[in-house]
């Protein structure tokens, strides 16, 4: 269960493709199962392997004032031991 006040980021796909869909606030106590499952019955065809849209589960959520979305900045903190933020502007 997640609870009101906690922040939230959601992922997606794995390996090369693996991305975020953004951080969100939860603005009440909810299931995540329950509202996957409130979201499927009402767009059955989104399904699991046949093209389930995670943004539009993200925006069902939103929608019920389940979640409000937080803008937030990225900062990449290096790879193989290279800071590149010093090299920025």
């Amino acid at each position: 269960m997640n609870k009101k006040g906690e922040y939230i980021l959601f992922t997606r796909e794995e390996y090369d493709d693996f991305g975020t869909c953004g951080v969100y606030k939860c603005l009440k106590d909810f299931h995540k199962k329950k509202e996957l499952e409130r979201f499927l019955d009402k767009y059955p065809k989104q399904t699991e392997y046949a093209g389930f849209e995670p943004y539009d589960f993200i925006k069902f959520l939103i929608e019920k004032k389940v979640l409000e979305e937080i803008k937030y900045d990225t900062i990449h903190l290096g790879n193989y031991n290279e800071i590149p933020i010093f090299r920025e502007d």
